[in-house]
């Protein structure tokens, strides 16, 4: 079992699908079997957690809304104010990735060699379903090759984030205007650089356990092309105006 005792993984989840059970029970399998570490899920509507993670140690957030749309942002900053240590980490419930990457991350945190890590080399490989049930059986993802997968970004900035919490309180935590899915990592890093942070990737590739996408998950969603006019907001922003637009954020 590796020590990550001062690192808390924060998921954000609202379950519409059995892919999403599954998906999650695996990623947390997983890094409840390999690491000594803290996780916090905040489930959004949905009371399905508590049922699929039974026997699992980890701290459970609760979260809604009337319209539908989930609202990952909010969950996300309500989640890091939640928790007690130095590392966060930003976790997708549907992504795995190899041990060392996580080793790796959270001493470049711990050694003051970056503020925000991501804990791959950009490539989002999707893995089939054929390959998750072993993941779960052998607490590994050493049977699954990259020539298996479909890359489905090779640069991404999602599915997972380590990070210096009082870094990220200093660029404003997540931007809670986003709502629902599209352009939230995108606008993050935008944050990121304009502040001057150091941002680092380590060496491989990330996994992503496939899933159904419904209306949250995909371009289709209503508050797509909304979102993408807020990450144009911000990109065009100068350091200055930035630090006076997060000064108006409530939540931070």
């Amino acid at each position: 079992m590796i020590d990550l005792k001062d690192t808390t993984f924060i998921i954000p989840v609202m379950i519409e699908h059995q892919d999403r059970r599954n998906n999650l029970k695996t990623v947390v399998d997983y890094l409840t079997s390999n690491f000594d570490t803290n996780i916090i899920i905040n489930e959004q509507d949905t009371d399905e957690v508590t049922g699929v993670l039974e026997g699992y140690d980890y701290h459970y957030m609760k979260s809604s809304r009337s319209d539908g749309l989930i609202h990952r942002t909010k969950q996300l900053n309500d989640m890091t104010k939640e928790a007690k240590t130095p590392i966060v980490v930003n976790y997708d419930a549907d992504v795995v990735l190899p041990i060392q990457s996580y080793v790796d991350s959270a001493n470049a945190i711990r050694n003051k060699q970056a503020d925000f890590v991501f804990p791959y080399n950009g490539k989002f490989m999707d893995v089939p379903k054929a390959l998750h049930p072993e993941i779960l059986k052998t607490k590994s993802i050493t049977h699954i090759k990259s020539n298996q997968c479909h890359c489905n970004h090779p640069m991404s900035v999602g599915g997972a984030l380590f990070f210096n919490k009082e870094q990220y309180r200093s660029i404003g935590y997540e931007n809670e205007h986003f709502l629902s899915w599209g352009y939230e990592d995108d606008e993050r890093v935008q944050r990121m650089k304009k502040f001057g942070k150091r941002i680092v990737r380590t060496k491989l590739d990330l996994f992503h356990l496939n899933h159904q996408r419904g209306n949250n998950s995909n371009v289709k969603n209503p508050m797509y092309a909304r979102n993408g006019q807020v990450l144009s907001r911000i990109r065009a922003m100068t350091a200055p105006q930035l630090r006076q637009e997060i000064s108006k954020w409530n939540w931070v």
